[in-house]
């Protein structure tokens, strides 16, 4: 008499494998290979499918948010270096005899003019020469004219069509003057002028004057 034998199937837990031949696992799902027994085959297309779908999907959006912001950083960084303009700056001065009611004129494209009376006989002209580099600054020149009783002074600067004023080569001038002295001319193109304590005649032109 012949028993009928039972087939039991088999389970097996995902990444092991317990027959001869065996294909990779997807979700746990163990198919045979096909083929030679007992080699295992390569993951299909299906599994490949599996295990993508398995990867975090806000991986690329912190990328990409990263990449943003480093982005705007490096350009504020270069913003602000590009902004920043460097520059180089000269002392000069002179002191001349002049009579208390002498003439003073005073020529200054760019840059402040300050003017004070004091009560000295001369007059003493303290001067700050600005510019981008050294080669700009050697080329501001200060010319004095001087008399007994008149002293023009004068900046001449190196032209730059198209630059913007700021950083154009300027001359500031901090002078004292004799207090009863008439400021004949006084003229900053590109600053302001600034005049205290002359009881004679004043005559000032630029940009801004006080």
């Amino acid at each position: 008499m012949r028993v009928p034998i039972k087939e039991v199937p088999q389970t097996f837990a995902p990444g092991s494998c317990r027959l001869g031949a065996c294909r990779t696992h997807s979700r746990g799902i163990v198919r045979p290979a096909r083929g030679v027994p007992g080699r295992t085959s390569r993951p299909g297309r299906e599994g490949l499918l599996a295990r993508g779908n398995d990867a975090p999907m806000n991986v690329l959006p912190q990328f990409l948010t990263h990449l943003l912001l480093a982005g705007l950083v490096g350009a504020d960084l270069t913003s602000c270096q590009t902004s920043v303009t460097r520059e180089v700056s000269e002392g000069w001065q002179r002191s001349l005899p002049l009579a208390a009611d002498g003439h003073v004129v005073v020529e200054n494209p760019t840059g402040a003019v300050w003017i004070a009376g004091w009560d000295r006989a001369e007059v003493q002209i303290e001067a700050v020469k600005r510019a981008r580099d050294r080669r700009e600054l050697e080329g501001i020149a200060i010319q004095v004219d001087h008399t007994p009783g008149r002293v023009e002074v004068r900046s001449v600067l190196p032209r730059h069509p198209g630059r913007r004023a700021a950083d154009l080569p300027r001359v500031d001038y901090t002078m004292h003057v004799p207090r009863g002295a008439s400021l004949e001319s006084v003229a900053a193109g590109r600053g302001a002028v600034t005049v205290k304590g002359i009881a004679g005649s004043v005559v000032a032109s630029s940009g801004t004057a006080r």
